[in-house]
């Protein structure tokens, strides 16, 4: 990965006024890159739910560092931001865990009233123009596909109605998409789609998948599914 980044000390905030730019802090590009993008549930994350995420995330993270995979999130210290940034510390990970939000965010308070905080222990929060959660998922897709070689694949982790337009999107522009099974909402939506499912244009995984199934999953071979949906 970017030597321009992997020194950036953790939980630094910098603010981007465009892409160029977002894309100049990380680095030239690498044909080999891999990269991986975590969407999902936030502070509406069911409570009984995080210990299953956890131990989840847990698996991503391993992975993530045997496999020198960067992983991109919304950048928020809340849901499975904040997991994956525990579980990377529990296992003392040097895999690049990057954060990317609208600068809006940080400016007014959550639904409970406490303050929105960048996300703990990342290699680096990128403020990117925008006032709304949503803003950034351009910004964040671009900032996952450069280190990702050209392309990044998505795991879908809980969440919303934003987490599920935005696998949508992810499908719709050819990119592989992995749903956990069991982590509630939106990924069991994704999940329950026989359709997307039957097509290829989906991976579906377990909450208890181990290392190699997570593997199988997103090193496995993907449908041309930007092609598939040219000639749909």
């Amino acid at each position: 990965m970017s030597a321009s980044i992997l020194g950036v000390v953790n939980d630094s905030v910098r603010a981007v006024a465009s892409e160029a730019e977002l894309l100049g802090a990380l680095g030239p590009a690498e044909v080999d890159g891999r990269a991986l993008i975590l969407i999902g549930g936030a502070d509406d994350t069911e409570p009984e739910r995080l210990d299953a995420i956890r131990a989840l995330l847990g698996v991503v993270a391993v992975y993530s560092e045997r496999t020198g995979t960067a992983v991109v999130d919304g950048g928020t210290d809340s849901g499975v931001m904040r997991l994956i940034a525990e579980a990377r510390a529990a296992v003392h990970g040097e895999f690049l865990l990057i954060g990317v939000a609208p600068t809006g965010a940080f400016e007014r308070p959550t639904r409970a009233g406490t303050q929105i905080e960048p996300a703990r222990d990342h290699s680096l929060i990128f403020r990117v123009p925008g006032a709304w959660f949503g803003d950034e998922t351009s910004w964040l897709f671009a900032a996952a596909d450069h280190l990702g070689g050209g392309s990044a694949a998505t795991i879908v982790v809980n969440g919303g109605k934003l987490t599920f337009d935005e696998a949508h999107q992810r499908i719709a522009a050819g990119h592989p998409v992995i749903a956990v099974e069991g982590s509630g909402r939106a990924a069991d939506e994704l999940a329950g789609d026989e359709a997307l499912r039957a097509s290829g244009r989906l991976r579906v995984i377990p909450m208890s998948v181990d290392a190699a199934g997570l593997a199988g999953a997103i090193d496995a071979d993907w449908l041309d599914q930007g092609s598939e949906e040219a000639s749909a």
